[in-house]
């Protein structure tokens, strides 16, 4: 990759459709510009405002929680999307989802030594940070055949293992993090059952394991009347008696706005706030993206957050109904997907013995469109899954997407004449 390449720039020289790509695309980012000049105008205004007052605060380090206009306006915004009370003492400014991580991974784990449990298939850049970059155990754990969630009763039994043979670690940290997309999942598209849910924060709580939650794709519900699942963070309820804080609700604006802005927030209990704004990282550098996080927190204010977030659902929806029609004449006996309610994937499981790597590499060459396979996502014990892909529906309009699932199917129906399945 060059130095100026943009993360999918390969991508897209190599794929006349690159359904790999989990980011938005032109077509929404355009929208984008006009809800960044008027919101960065509006935060100019009130900095001249502090400035003229002696503050000019959002151009300082910053409160090491994040900028307080923006945690401020940004508690109303989620309360209201979730329709959930969530607490301004409870978020802490990030810039973006991967920060998020790599910074609760790296504060609240011993160094190099902690145990992460995650689903397999999941996302696997995050396997990649927390193994290659930051040392840490992966564990893998299914999911549940009934689409439901993680197999509890499967995590239970890595950590009961894990946690039997589990070192001491240093006070203030976890022994292991169990990172999760409990909503909305990638690669999957599952939201975990309420059953699950409670079932993850029990093992949680018994086996002192923090839960991390990939949330970032917890408001781009679809359909009309949807709504944002009920978040796993809302299931680790306050006034339990045995109640510590166990897990923490990693969301993004890159997803639901624009990557570039790189604007985040952790929501987590008071104690965990409080160690990971005592990292030498924030404790040096204070707010994170303190000028960016107030121009969100005016597109937040003057209302063009809420607006772009419902052009959004409404313009996914389409897609993925543009998608199933595709399927339900084209994609060939002993494939399934079950259509998502939210997101951006949309998981595509073939025959056992159907090998989706060689098919990848095969539909990328032939008929140049690009789709991942199922290897990429992350390896059981007994070895990774083989038969699925995941298919991303964000980056490109209807039209574009037609024509890549087209020829996905075509490309299909050819590679099974040529290598047969049982």
């Amino acid at each position: 990759m060059e130095d100026d390449d943009t993360l999918f720039d390969q991508k897209l020289k190599n794929d006349d459709v690159s359904l790999v790509i989990g980011a938005p695309g032109a077509f929404t980012l355009k929208r984008v510009v006009e809800i960044f000049e008027k919101s960065s105008i509006h935060r100019a205004q009130h900095a001249a405002l502090d400035s003229a007052s002696g503050n000019g605060a959002i151009f300082e380090y910053g409160p090491r929680a994040g900028y307080k206009p923006f945690l401020e306006v940004l508690t109303e915004f989620l309360t209201e999307e979730y329709q959930s009370p969530v607490d301004r003492m409870d978020l802490l400014l990030t810039p973006g989802a991967t920060v998020g991580l790599w910074l609760a991974a790296t504060a609240l784990l011993p160094p190099g030594k902690g145990v992460v449990f995650m689903e397999c298939p999941s996302y696997f850049i995050a396997l990649s940070i927390v193994e290659k970059d930051l040392g840490h155990k992966p564990v893998a754990v299914s999911m549940a055949k009934d689409g439901t969630g993680v197999d509890t009763d499967e995590l239970e039994k890595l950590m009961a293992r894990e946690y039997a043979q589990r070192s001491e670690v240093p006070a203030g940290k976890f022994w292991a993090m169990y990172y999760t997309i409990p909503t909305f999942h990638n690669p999957t598209g599952v939201v975990f059952s309420p059953e699950r849910s409670k079932r993850v924060i029990q093992l949680a709580r018994k086996y002192d394991v923090l839960v991390f939650c990939d949330d970032v794709y917890n408001l781009l519900h679809y359909g009309e009347g949807s709504q944002s699942p009920k978040r796993l963070y809302a299931y680790d309820d306050k006034s339990d008696p045995d109640y510590k804080g166990h897990v923490i609700s990693n969301g993004s604006f890159s997803k639901i706005l624009g990557p570039g802005f790189r604007i985040g927030w952790i929501e987590c209990c008071r104690e965990i706030r409080d160690r990971l704004k005592d990292t030498g990282i924030i404790d040096s550098g204070g707010s994170m993206n303190n000028v960016m996080a107030g121009v969100v927190a005016s597109a937040i204010t003057l209302g063009y957050q809420k607006k772009h977030l419902e052009f959004l659902r409404k313009e996914y929806f389409q897609r993925i109904h543009t998608i199933y029609e595709v399927f339900d004449k084209e994609l060939p006996a002993g494939f399934c997907s079950v259509k998502p309610k939210g997101g951006y994937f949309i998981w595509v499981n073939g025959p056992s013995a159907w090998n989706s790597e060689s098919f990848v590499q095969f539909c990328q060459s032939k008929y140049q469109v690009g789709v991942l396979p199922s290897v990429r996502c992350g390896k059981l014990e007994s070895g990774p899954i083989t038969n699925a892909l995941r298919i991303s529906f964000a980056f490109y309009q209807c039209e574009q997407l037609k024509n890549g699932i087209t020829k996905l199917c075509a490309a299909l129906k050819e590679y099974l004449i040529q290598h047969p399945v049982e």
